[in-house]
């Protein structure tokens, strides 16, 4: 045995390793939940898209925690979260606006995080939890990234009330020992009464003004620049994909569900707010600005339950606009459009993708029903035909964009 072998943290073993790991992966999946709510919800389009980012953030670390719990002797994840944490993790959505929320999130909650990861990497054995030190030094500068994101956003509108921030973290008082262990202080009262609703429409701000998108058809009457300028508004649309998808994970999230499901649907939730920011990236390099959205599709699916929603984007929507996804992408590359090209070829690889979580989940969730994938997308026709809009769209053999 030599001095560097007796200097060494005393390490963590199996049984204190899972308790601590089972409590992170409860903040990362509340994270997930709170974050696809807030997509819908906040109005500026840019802190959806860096909402979306944060969201596959927390969704690859609660897959790689869970991952390294099954490892471990009795590692089952969604057992023992103390109901207290539980409660508190409860509490994350409701912020009464962007600002707020970002600051409870970010600066509290994760903040409170980063600090238990950090406590955690100073009393892990290097060799005994070796494990655990590899994928913690690999989340924590995710972590970093958000909270500097935020301190940058609140520095660019009114400075939210910090006591919703306390309040969480007062909430978390005990929940990561190492970081902090339990004292008798009492939690902080809420300091209001707001509750989180998820919204049946797509919020945004007075940017950007409801509808005004061109159909397919009228589109290909138009020079080549005009073209162009439209398909990438449509682009930036795919917002409504997004929150179609925020709204299964936000739903799904509260049953019992497994996490893999909730990760697929972040992973496509995060392609679609790239596909919107293909959009705005592209109108703004043609001289443009994202000015419209139209959230029809997105409304049209808020009455179904949440595999409805999920199979009727996937199975019907995806399917229905996957025969041009070709043909854009040899329009731009025939035109030398560089930028439109890379879009459109990164978009049609990641909407195959997408069908496939579409065939996977719906027969997974199905297999112990008597339904079949078509009997699910029949009753999802059959709310749909309840729709004034959809009956319209239907009658004249329109297409929706």
């Amino acid at each position: 045995m030599n001095d560097e072998t007796l200097t060494q943290p005393a390490g963590l073993d199996v049984q204190s390793s899972g308790a601590h790991l089972r409590r992170y992966l409860a903040v990362h999946r509340a994270a997930m939940r709170a974050l696809a709510g807030w997509i819908i919800t906040a109005p500026r389009y840019e802190d959806k898209y860096v909402f979306g980012y944060q969201l596959w953030d927390h969704a690859r670390h609660a897959l790689a925690l869970q991952h390294r719990l099954t490892e471990l002797r009795g590692g089952i994840s969604d057992a023992s979260i103390e109901p207290r944490l539980e409660t508190a993790l409860g509490e994350l959505p409701h912020g009464r606006n962007t600002a707020e929320f970002t600051d409870g999130l970010h600066l509290g909650v994760v903040g409170a995080l980063q600090a238990a990861y950090a406590a955690h990497l100073t009393v892990a054995h290097p060799a005994a939890n070796a494990p655990e030190i590899i994928l913690l030094n690999q989340i924590v500068p995710d972590l970093r990234r958000h909270q500097d994101w935020a301190r940058r956003r609140l520095e660019g509108c009114d400075a939210p009330d910090p006591s919703w921030r306390e309040y969480l973290l007062a909430q978390l008082q005990g929940a990561f020992p190492l970081a902090a262990p339990p004292d008798a202080a009492r939690p902080l009262p809420r300091p209001h009464a707001q509750q989180f609703r998820r919204p049946a429409t797509i919020v945004t701000d007075d940017r950007i003004r409801r509808g005004g998108l061109l159909a397919f058809e009228d589109r290909r009457r138009l020079s080549y620049t005009e073209e162009v300028a439209e398909q990438f508004k449509v682009f930036f649309n795919e917002m409504y994909a997004a929150c179609i998808l925020a709204s299964v994970l936000y739903d799904a999230a509260s049953s019992a569900v497994p996490l893999d499901f909730l990760c697929d649907v972040a992973h496509h939730c995060w392609d679609e707010v790239r596909h919107s920011e293909f959009g705005a990236i592209r109108l703004r390099e043609l001289g443009l600005a994202p000015a419209q959205l139209d959230p029809i599709l997105f409304e049209e699916a808020e009455g179904m339950p949440f595999l409805h929603r999920f199979c009727h984007l996937t199975l019907n929507l995806e399917v229905f606009f996957m025969p041009r996804k070709r043909p854009r992408k040899e329009q731009y590359e025939a035109a030398g459009d560089h930028s439109s090209r890379l879009f459109a070829d990164i978009d049609w690889s990641d909407e195959i993708n997408h069908v496939r979580y579409g065939k996977r989940w719906t027969e997974w969730f199905l297999k112990d029903d008597a339904r079949s994938v078509e009997d699910l997308k029949q009753e999802v026709e059959s709310h749909l035909m309840t729709l004034a809009s959809y009956r319209h769209r239907k009658a004249r053999a329109l297409a929706p964009f």
